[in-house]
């Protein structure tokens, strides 16, 4: 009896992960990075599936594993747009799809990408100049400050105390009036 039920279980549980990667396993058919609006620290996937399925992206500078990054999973489709931020600029990375339906999960094999260098105008649009760094507030310096541009391109950009930018979005065309944080988190501005 011991040995039958040793089977069953073992057949139970081999038929069970067998299943569950005939489910999900190789639904990923396309994957193109792309970076718009020529923003190195953002970049947009494009990723295409066999059947619907859920995906996210898990991501990482190359050569730090520990510092992992994960898209939030998005709704089941066949085409998919996660965008990938917190990136550094000329830095390697390395990234893999994550595809969900029903429970079971499965992941691409390991993919590079490098992000390109920060534009010229934005790096030459703030400089933080403090020698005395006790003298900034401690909110300053553990926080960031949003900074946005009213001429024509707009641009709203989050800094961090050293200068460097964190996050920037820009609108050819139109400029950025009076910038906010919502409550729930969101940039408005008009």
């Amino acid at each position: 009896k011991l040995r039958l039920l040793v089977t069953v279980i073992v057949t139970l549980v081999t038929g069970g992960i067998t299943g569950c990667s005939n489910e999900c396993s190789n639904k990923v058919t396309g994957i193109n990075l792309s970076s718009p609006g020529n923003n190195p620290i953002r970049v947009r996937a494009e990723v295409n599936t066999i059947s619907p399925v859920e995906i996210a992206v898990e991501y990482w500078p190359s050569g730090a594993p520990d510092s992992i990054y994960i898209t939030s999973f998005d709704s089941s489709g066949t085409s998919h747009y996660p965008v990938l931020t917190n990136l550094q600029p000329q830095r390697a990375y390395k990234y893999q799809v994550i595809s969900r339906i029903d429970g079971c999960t499965s992941r691409t094999k390991e993919y590079d990408f490098t992000t390109s260098a920060m534009p010229l105008w934005l790096e030459d649009l703030s400089r933080v100049i403090c020698p005395d760094t006790s003298v900034l507030p401690i909110e300053f310096r553990k926080g960031y400050v949003m900074v946005y541009r009213r001429e024509t391109p707009g641009l709203i950009s989050i800094l961090d105390a050293r200068g460097t930018t964190r996050w920037y979005h820009q609108e050819n065309g139109t400029g950025f009036k009076v910038p906010h944080f919502t409550l729930t988190g969101n940039i408005l501005s008009i």
